[in-house]
């Protein structure tokens, strides 16, 4: 398991792990359209991303840019305007019943807007506010929160995905750029657009607010494993080498931040009434069996 958010924030009961529902759904039916070419793939795709509107707040803005995304994909597929149309039009029908309903309500929004901390609140110029928001997105993509010690996560004793993920996570990344496909495409894009929502509300490293992400880190560990494993033995050895080298300097630059997960396990054993409790359990599970 890659994520031990998507662990944590599924047995939560918080929504902010529903958009990740709609996100799947959308790259399995674009990535299929893309492989075969059906419309109804791309019509179910473009369904997903509408009926992804009403999962969170943040998917007003992240549903819009999966939608630019998918008309790259068609970009690079060389489509014709009808499926264009079809994505656009999908998208926006889906968003009717939304729309209506705030220009109905307009209090909703306030209420809603008003419990958000934007980023500008504390700028007093256009300049520094976006300063801000930037500042916010590269929080998200600090080394320690992702991989060594998420101390804004629920449980603090670990990174938002373990450590060991990080080099078929980096493998998969640089397979991407190269190779330049379609699933490359989705899926870069899709993890660097991930956090714009949650850098517009001033919560550094909230990784809760971007769990869009975990979807795309973890099928590109997986696109780098794939990648290893159809290469020839003598390279393959050498991306272990490198992955295995690159988790331990990630390991050693962040030392002194990693959790104490450990530490806690060794002086919980050391305690001599742990150690007694531990001891008659062990002695009657060996008289149960």
């Amino acid at each position: 398991m890659c994520s031990s958010d998507l662990f944590v924030f599924s047995r939560s009961g918080v929504d902010y792990l529903l958009p990740v529902t709609f996100i799947l759904g959308w790259l399995w039916l674009a990535l299929r359209y893309a492989e075969r070419g059906a419309r109804r793939d791309l019509c179910g795709a473009s369904l997903c991303l509408g009926l992804g509107l009403y999962s969170l707040i943040a998917s007003y803005i992240l549903m819009p840019i999966y939608a630019l995304l998918t008309l790259a994909l068609l970009r690079q597929r060389r489509d014709g305007p009808s499926s264009y149309l079809i994505v656009i039009g999908t998208l926006a029908l889906c968003a009717v019943p939304g729309l209506v309903f705030v220009a109905t309500h307009p209090e909703m929004l306030r209420t809603v807007m008003g419990r958000y901390d934007p980023a500008s609140a504390e700028a007093g110029t256009f300049v520094s506010s976006r300063l801000a928001t930037l500042s916010v997105f590269w929080s998200f993509w600090d080394p320690e929160l992702l991989a060594i010690n998420g101390g804004r996560m629920l449980t603090g004793t670990g990174g938002v995905f373990i450590l060991a993920a990080t080099a078929p996570a980096a493998i998969g990344v640089v397979r991407a750029l190269v190779e330049r496909t379609a699933l490359s495409v989705v899926l870069l894009g899709g993890l660097l657009v991930s956090p714009v929502p949650a850098s517009l509300v001033n919560e550094p490293g909230a990784i809760r607010r971007a769990l869009a992400m975990l979807p795309f880190v973890i099928l590109l560990s997986a696109y780098g494993l794939d990648w290893m494993g159809s290469v020839a033995s003598a390279t393959r050895r050498t991306a272990f080498v490198a992955g295995f080298m690159f988790v331990v300097n990630l390991a050693a630059a962040y030392r002194p931040q990693l959790p104490l997960a450990q530490g806690y396990i060794r002086a919980a054993t050391r305690s001599e009434e742990h150690t007694s409790e531990l001891q008659s359990r062990l002695h009657l599970v060996c008289r149960l069996l």
